[in-house]
Parts: C-alpha cells; sequence; structure tokens
C-alpha cells in the first residue's frame, strides 16, 4: 500500500486515530501490518516529525520482534537510531545502533553491519568522541570495500575526513577528501562533488596553501550553484575574502 498525506496536520490526535484505525482495519498478516507502521514512520521521518516516526518504528519493531523476523529487527532498530540521532538523543540512539550491529552480525548482514558501524561513528563524533568515531568509520570502510560499496565508501571518506580535520590532522583530512572526491566524481554524484571541493579548499587555507585553496573553493561555489544549494555558498565566499 502506497501511504500518501492530504492537507494532514501530523500533530493532530485525528491523524494518529485515522493512521492506527486504517492499520487495524486492513485484513493484514503480522509482516504485512508490521511493514505498513514501517511505511507510517518513515511517512513522518520524511517530513520531520521524529517523534511521531519514532514511535511507529516502536510498533513495527514490537511486531517483527514477535514474529522473529530479524532482518525486520534490525532495519527498524537503525531508523529508530537515526531518528533520534536528528532528535540530539545520541546515547539512546547509539543504544539502538549497538542492538542493531549485534542482529546484523548474528544475521551475518556485511551491508547492515556497515551501515550501522558508519551510524555508530557519526554518533560518537557528534559526541565528541572523534578518535573512537574514526575507529568505527574505518571498520565501515574496510567492510564497504570489501563488499565494491562505492557509494558509502565515499560517504565514509568524507565523514573520517571530517573528524580528521577537527583534530587538527588537515594533510590527513586532504588525504580523505580527495579519495571521496575520486569516487563522487565517477559515480557523478555533484552534491558530493560540490561538499569534497569545499572540505578540500578549507583543508588547503588550514594547511596556508592559499593559491589552491581559492581554486577549489571557487570550483566548490560554482558546483554549488550549478546544483541550486545555494546556502553553502556565502561561508566558503568569507574564506575566500580572507585569502584575497
Amino acid at each position: 500500500m502506497k501511504i500518501t498525506i492530504l492537507n494532514g496536520n501530523p500533530d493532530n490526535q485525528k491523524f494518529d486515530d485515522y493512521l492506527n484505525n486504517l492499520v487495524k482495519l486492513l485484513d493484514l498478516d503480522p509482516k504485512d501490518k508490521a511493514n505498513q507502521f514501517y511505511n507510517i514512520g518513515t511517512a513522518l521521518f520524511t517530513i520531520g516529525e521524529l517523534r511521531k516516526a519514532k514511535d511507529y518504528y516502536e510498533k513495527a519493531l514490537a511486531i517483527n520482534e514477535e514474529i522473529e523476523n530479524k532482518s525486520g529487527e534490525a532495519n527498524i532498530l537503525g531508523n529508530i537510531g537515526v531518528s533520534l540521532t536528528k532528535m540530539g538523543r545520541l546515547e539512546e540512539a547509539r543504544h539502538y545502533y549497538e542492538k542493531a550491529l549485534a542482529i546484523n552480525e548474528e544475521i551475518e548482514n556485511r551491508s547492515g553491519i556497515a551501515d550501522t558501524l558508519n551510524n555508530i561513528g557519526i554518533v560518537l563524533a557528534d559526541m565528541g568522541r572523534l578518535e573512537e568515531a574514526h575507529q568505527y568509520y574505518e571498520k565501515a570502510l574496510a567492510i564497504n570495500e570489501e563488499l565494491g560499496d562505492r557509494v558509502n565508501s565515499a560517504n565514509i571518506f568524507s565523514n573520517v575526513g571530517v573528524i580528521i580535520a577537527k583534530l587538527g590532522r588537515f594533510e590527513e583530512a586532504y588525504y580523505y577528501y580527495n579519495k571521496a572526491l575520486a569516487i563522487h566524481e565517477e559515480i557523478g554524484d555533484k552534491t558530493g562533488i560540490a561538499q569534497d571541493l569545499s572540505n578540500i579548499g578549507i583543508s588547503l587555507f588550514k594547511m596556508n596553501k592559499l593559491t589552491d585553496s581559492t581554486k577549489y573553493l571557487k570550483m566548490a561555489i560554482k558546483m554549488f550553484e550549478e546544483i541550486g544549494q545555494l546556502e553553502h555558498i556565502e561561508k566558503i565566499q568569507e574564506i575566500i575574502r580572507m585569502v584575497e
């Protein structure tokens, strides 16, 4: 079933009642019912209703636990973790990610393991535990490279670059950003390319390589303009003004 929300206010109790009654009225087996709760949670997550999304993910999780659908449990635990991360509830998020990781390891879901390790790294980085975050990113990266997952490898290279830069190791960060850039160019991810160019330019600025820094920053501005992400440009222009 495709979930469509028409003029609905997710803060309204009638909206919740409608969704709950919709699922109850459908003649579904438990797995399908769990999927519908999951879909509702995802729809709410997409429109920014994170607490409500978590509530529906929890409903889906309870059913998946009851029917012992391990892959479903792991996936939903991960989504709850993402919701909690976006709410700033980082310790809780990590708890859910750790549970997801344990199940993914149990069922030998290598892709799920890599995703969860990366998510734990993100939480640790947000908590300021940068060296620990780096360790989790490297574990995730090793699995993604083993699986040939170029997209997630590029994202992790970028994540590692960010935390290495926060540690003041700009030459290392520059290396990781370039690794990310090579993949993003290969797969045609213009958003990734723009962000990588910006990060490389900032790293070069920190390394006092000002001419190269300006070149990369101007390339980043051009790419951000091309894809319509103008909100990033002012910060880059401020750095260029400092250089020039």
